[in-house]
């Protein structure tokens, strides 16, 4: 008999790449490019009591349809993560430009506090002049 749908039986012949049943014990359903390369790690590295029924339970998936829907549905996911790479750099950009923007912003206020300080006693003269009465304690307003 040939065997075209159990890949962990012997005398498989089917496909190695595509969808299959239990590649993980607890997926039901995923993709592989290669079933040898699991089977090789079940082989290897799955405790013993666990590789005989693993093994058994492996089956590749003929079911046209489903195989329609998840090429689509991969489609749609390499897209969706085209868009969010796309994003993530427009992010990365916009962070840049944030930072740039922000350390700009600092020196103009650092300059536009110079140039208060420099022109400190002008001010302050100038408001004594025009508000003789003023409430201006050196730091701020005072309401009391």
């Amino acid at each position: 008999m040939i065997n075209t749908l159990y890949p962990g039986r012997p005398n498989y012949t089917g496909a190695l790449d595509g969808v299959f049943n239990f590649v993980h014990h607890d997926i039901l359903v995923e993709t592989s490019n290669n079933i040898n390369v699991r089977i090789a790690y079940i082989k290897e590295h799955k405790p013993k009591h666990e590789r005989k029924s693993r093994l058994y339970h492996l089956l590749y998936v003929d079911i046209p349809e489903l195989t329609k829907d998840w090429d689509k549905a991969c489609k749609d996911w390499d897209k969706a993560l085209e868009d969010w790479d796309k994003a993530r750099e427009d992010w990365d950009k916009a962070r840049e430009d944030w930072d740039k923007a922000c350390k700009d912003w600092d020196k103009a206020c650092n300059d536009w506090d110079k140039v208060i300080n420099n022109h400190k006693p002008e001010i302050l003269a100038y408001v004594n002049k025009h508000i003789p009465d003023h409430r201006w304690d050196g730091k701020e307003l005072r309401f009391d």
